[in-house]
């Protein structure tokens, strides 16, 4: 009776619903450590990667984003400080956006692309 009733269900139709991913900012967080040697006495510190040298700052994916949006798609740097406040929620950082982009625009070809998939444009 069972394999009678399963044999009369068919699919009829599908419903796909596409949706943007809940838009989050990925924080690394670097831990310096320090000890004195209990030889010599000499006070040794860990280093980070040679590009952090601020205790916060941008990472080259929100550079990059922002430069994209400013230049390519032509949207003031308040509305991009708008943006990012509403997506990320993290407007205390943005305040100084604006003065990145002079700087960003000169090392736009030194910046690595290829680690943001989502900056490259077909057009």
């Amino acid at each position: 009776m069972i394999s009678t009733i399963l044999a009369l269900l068919i699919l009829s139709e599908t419903r796909q619903v596409f949706d943007l991913p809940q838009p989050r900012l990925e924080v690394t967080e670097y831990q310096i450590h320090q000890a004195m040697c209990s030889v010599c006495g000499k006070l040794h510190k860990g280093a980070t990667p040679e590009n952090v040298n601020a205790p916060v700052q941008y990472g080259n994916g929100v550079k990059a984003y922002a430069v994209l949006l400013n230049v390519h798609f032509k949207l003031p740097s308040k509305k991009i400080q708008l943006l990012f406040g509403d997506l990320f929620i993290f407007w205390s950082f943005l305040i100084r956006l604006p003065s990145i982009f002079p700087v960003l625009f000169h090392k736009l070809p030194s910046l690595p692309v290829s680690d943001i998939p989502w900056l490259y444009c077909n057009d």
